[in-house]
């Protein structure tokens, strides 16, 4: 996220955010003006300058704990540039493998109820703001990946770097997801979009994922399946994201030569996933804290620090559905397990899981990028980041698609009316001068865009969000870094699919 952009959302919130060296210099720095009265601080020193003479000490023993890896939460009172204490709810964070710290903080609102609640809400806005910049890079370097692709495959080692950062940018999308599901889990706030999902095939998916990355740290990764055809009337995403934070642990605290094993089975009324490994081993006083939020008791291969929040979103993800997640270790050195505990329940045919009927067929295999040609296959896309941009039109070139490309919603107004009508449209939602949201519509109301296909593509990827989208007539909605399969697999669709007859527009 630029400079500009975290000046606006922290004016927005009446907040301050940082990051420094161990040292104390900082990287960057950003904040509400009544919170910096001094301007922009280049090191710690100086920004402690306007913290209350009384806190400075025990906030400097916080910062060199944090840059030893703990996450930490402190108030602050900062004395702002009107002359009077601010209160700052301050969260400290531990990054680059212990080498630096990342600070956030809200302005609060005093102990009253009111005022936490004004607390929490900004929090999570800021945690929110956040997620949403922190995505849109990551889709453009996965479209980036997507590009380089056919080049590395002629390199075994370009080809290897190329898969490196291609589970970087997987394991850093997850790390966001996790952020922000975590708080609507534990909260109550989060939908679950409950659906049949086929066990053994959850498990055999999230498992071939983390194939490349097992090869990498020289562990074995090997899949033990139960009895087929059981299904768990469940969310598929939020299961497939917990099971593999356990995938992700057992590999990162496994040493070379050992082995990681995913297995599942029926156990009475309820289904069991389970992860093992042959690695660390766990203390026994220390396993009834391991789901505990920020808790991290095992010590990790090669330094890596986590924030110690991916065994606590598991044990959301279960107690959403009903279930619960444990941990076994026979100790240090012994490995461990931990396990996903579910309740098997009626389907949504009302039919026994156990006895529910084999998966319907796959869908044909969409047409081949020549099938259709012609002015049809031109895709309007809006996005305001340039580099993913840049990205999106030559996977889309490579496909078979002519994009024509906008970086605003009246840039987007004016090439429609401008050019060819176009295909299909995939458009970005937090643009400058106005929403996707908005922009859909007027789309809509021009000549020829009546039925308009678009996909939103986009940083915000809460359930309002979605509804949202949905609501303003998008046909799909895909998070940033989205599949790129998935958008062109759409889009084929779209071209495949018969010219809806000429009729009426809709506004």
């Amino acid at each position: 996220m630029d400079g500009e952009r975290a000046q606006a959302i922290l004016v927005a919130l009446r907040g301050v955010a940082w990051q420094a060296r161990r040292g104390g210099a900082l990287l960057w720095y950003a904040a509400h003006p009544d919170l910096s009265p001094r301007g922009r601080p280049a090191t710690m020193e100086e920004w402690l300058a306007d913290v209350d003479a009384g806190e400075r000490e025990r906030l400097r023993r916080l910062f060199a704990r944090a840059a030893e890896g703990a996450v930490l939460g402190a108030e602050v009172r900062l004395w702002g540039a009107d002359g009077r204490p601010h209160c700052l709810r301050l969260h400290l964070h531990p990054m680059d493998h212990g080498g630096g710290v990342l600070a956030a903080g809200v302005e609060g609102g005093g102990d009253t109820e009111e005022g936490l609640r004004r607390t929490v809400e900004a929090r999570d806005r800021l945690i929110s703001l956040l997620a949403h910049e922190m995505r849109t890079p990551l889709a453009g370097m996965a479209a980036a990946l997507e590009v380089l692709r056919p080049a590395a495959a002629a390199d075994p080692l370009a080809l290897e770097a190329h898969a490196v950062l291609h589970d970087a940018v997987r394991r850093q999308a997850r790390l966001v997801d996790d952020v922000l599901d975590l708080g609507r889990l534990a909260g109550g706030l989060a939908r679950l979009r409950a659906r049949l999902v086929d066990v053994g095939e959850l498990v055999g998916g999230v498992a071939a994922a983390f194939v490349f990355a097992s090869r990498q740290r020289g562990v074995e990764l090997a899949v033990t399946a139960g009895p087929a055809g059981v299904r768990l009337d469940a969310d598929r995403d939020r299961l497939e994201q917990a099971l593999a934070n356990l995938v992700d642990n057992a590999l990162r605290y496994t040493p070379p030569g050992g082995r990681v094993e995913v297995t599942w089975r029926v156990r009475g009324d309820a289904v069991e996933l389970a992860v093992s490994d042959t690695g660390a081993g766990i203390d026994r006083a220390e396993l009834r804290h391991l789901f505990d939020l920020y808790y991290r008791g095992r010590a990790p291969r090669h330094g890596d620090v986590g924030l110690g929040l991916g065994l606590s979103l598991v044990r959301e993800v279960a107690r959403a559905h009903g279930g619960d997640a444990r941990a076994e270790s026979a100790g240090p050195g012994r490995g461990a397990t931990f396990v996903i505990h579910l309740p098997l329940r009626t389907g949504l045919a009302g039919q026994s899981l156990l006895e529910a009927p084999p998966s319907p067929a796959r869908p044909a295999s969409p047409p081949s990028p020549g099938r259709v040609r012609g002015p049809e296959r031109t895709v309007l896309v809006v996005e305001d980041d340039a580099g993913l941009r840049a990205m999106l039109v030559a996977v889309l070139a490579r496909h078979g698609w002519t994009a024509r490309t906008a970086r605003s919603a009246r840039e987007a107004l004016r090439q429609a009316v401008a050019g060819p009508v176009a295909a299909a449209a995939v458009c970005d939602l937090g643009l400058a001068d106005m929403t996707g949201l908005e922009l859909l519509p007027r789309l809509r109301a021009l000549p020829g865009y009546a039925h308009l296909p678009a996909l939103a593509l986009t940083g915000w990827g809460d359930e309002a969000h979605r509804h949202a989208a949905q609501s303003a007539g998008f046909d799909r909605h895909l998070v940033k870094p989205a599949d790129l399969g998935e958008i062109l697999s759409w889009l084929e669709t779209v071209a495949a699919a018969p010219v809806p007859p000429p009729g009426p527009d809709r506004a």
